[in-house]
């Protein structure tokens, strides 16, 4: 009986750590199986999660790119709204300058123009007053004396002509001062002048005396030059002085006459003979071509 009780708690024991082994087994079976779906299930959320965030932060730089661009277009149009505010600053700025010019250069127009004005009106007023020196009676009353020709003559009365252009204030002085001239047969060359040259006419300041050459060309040539150099010998050799100098060497060529040998242009006392003709004969041509000589020239037969 002993030993029935014995086996019989024997094999119960037997089969209690069997049961216990076997629930022990089967507990951490359950236990590994709960642990893997769980594991399982984490793993597949922080799969999800890791989605979520790699798709946010998808859209995050997406989004931030956005903003960058939206940034870059509101600097590029500020920067746009800038020049062209600038732009139009400086237009603004040009257009008034411009004004400014157009005003500036129409008052210096204006002013210009009225200047012009005042000097044709000083002009003409001068040219008044010379046309009535000019325009008096130009009636030669002195005599052209002739030497080795006919008395009435037509180169004597040619000269005559020529004379005519003198004002009156010059005729006077001329006969007042003991002036003589004369239309000579003789050979100026030789006989006044003692020279070898071709002369068509000669004044002789000592003795007051002008000799014109019994030529139709010298008496063209030479009868109001000769003469001018008489004006010029009773003006104390005013073509001697600086002024005259000073105008001679700007303006000698530029007197639009003829000369076959330029001998006026020589000296400024030839060239003052030669711009006094020129001035009795032709005033426009030797005002236009001259201006300074002409004034000059002018000037100082007005003041004898």
């Amino acid at each position: 009986m002993n030993n029935y009780l014995w086996r019989l708690k024997t094999n119960m024991n037997k089969k209690s750590k069997l049961t216990i082994s076997l629930l022990c087994a089967g507990t951490i079976l359950l236990s590994t199986t709960f642990l893997v779906l769980r594991n399982n299930k984490l793993h597949n959320v922080v799969l999800s999660e890791k989605k979520d965030t790699e798709s946010y932060d998808s859209r995050g730089v997406e989004q931030g790119y956005v903003n960058k661009l939206n940034e870059k277009l509101k600097q590029i149009e500020q920067n746009t709204k800038e020049k062209i505010k600038e732009q139009e600053k400086k237009e603004h700025e040009a257009i008034l300058q411009k004004q400014a010019e157009e005003q500036k250069e129409k008052q210096e127009k204006e002013i210009a123009a009225a200047k012009e004005k005042a000097a044709q009106e000083e002009a003409k007023q001068r040219e008044i007053k010379q046309a009535e020196i000019l325009n008096q009676k130009r009636a030669y009353f002195g005599k052209v004396y002739v030497e080795g020709v006919n008395e009435g003559c037509y180169l004597q009365n040619l000269m005559y002509d020529y004379l005519n252009y003198l004002p009156k204030n010059l005729i006077n002085a001329f006969h007042n001062g003991g002036y003589t001239i004369c239309l000579s047969a003789n050979n100026i060359n030789t006989t006044y002048a003692d020279t070898t040259a071709s002369i068509q006419g000669i004044f002789i300041a000592p003795s007051k005396q002008i000799y014109i050459d019994n030529r139709e060309v010298a008496v063209r040539n030479a009868t109001l030059h000769e003469f001018g150099h008489a004006v010029d010998f009773m003006l104390g050799w005013t073509s001697s002085t600086e002024e005259w100098k000073i105008i001679f060497n700007e303006e000698k060529d530029r007197l639009n006459v003829y000369s076959a040998d330029g001998h006026y242009k020589s000296t400024s006392t030839e060239y003052f003979a030669e711009v006094f003709q020129e001035a009795l004969l032709r005033p426009d041509n030797c005002k236009s071509s001259v201006p300074k000589s002409y004034s000059y020239i002018i000037n100082k037969i007005n003041s004898i």
